[in-house]
């Protein structure tokens, strides 16, 4: 995956804004927002994502391992990439 700088800028804002709003409020998450879900689980500084929250939009590839698909959470919008890896080696 290969994001320019216009479109990083265009998505996500300026780099240095980001790394100036994290360092002022001493995290990461600090630019982005405060990572709280509805219908998510906090667990300490975690939020888990249910996945009956979720509804599978499509593929995104297909390796030897297994699959890469993108789902998208029922009540934000929000966009995640999940990897499903064959049982197989994860046993092994």
């Amino acid at each position: 995956l290969v994001l320019d700088r216009d479109s990083f800028d265009m998505l996500l804002g300026p780099l240095k804004e980001i790394i100036k709003a994290s360092e002022q409020n001493g995290n990461r998450a600090a630019a982005k927002g405060s990572g709280v879900l509805p219908g998510g689980i906090q667990d300490g500084s975690k939020v888990k994502i249910l996945r009956k929250d979720l509804s599978r939009i499509g593929l995104l590839g297909c390796g030897g391992f297994g699959t890469v698909e993108l789902w998208e959470h029922k009540k934000t919008g929000d966009t995640y990439a999940m990897k499903g890896l064959s049982k197989g080696y994860i046993v092994k």
